[in-house]
């Protein structure tokens, strides 16, 4: 299976971040879950998270 190519956004609209009920930023969403807010996540986490969302899909 070919995977498909990651989409990496900005997101800066106040309504755009409280519709994923983000009460501090930065804030990280993966496959519409919220997986970090409000602190900077380390190297390790982030790529621990980005594997496991490619296993769900």
């Amino acid at each position: 299976m070919l995977a498909q190519p990651a989409r990496i956004e900005k997101v800066t609209d106040r309504s755009q971040i409280m519709a994923y009920h983000l009460l501090a930023t930065p804030g990280l969403v993966i496959n519409e879950k919220v997986v970090s807010a409000g602190r900077i996540p380390t190297e390790v986490e982030v790529t621990t998270w980005l594997a496991d969302a490619l296993e769900v899909v």
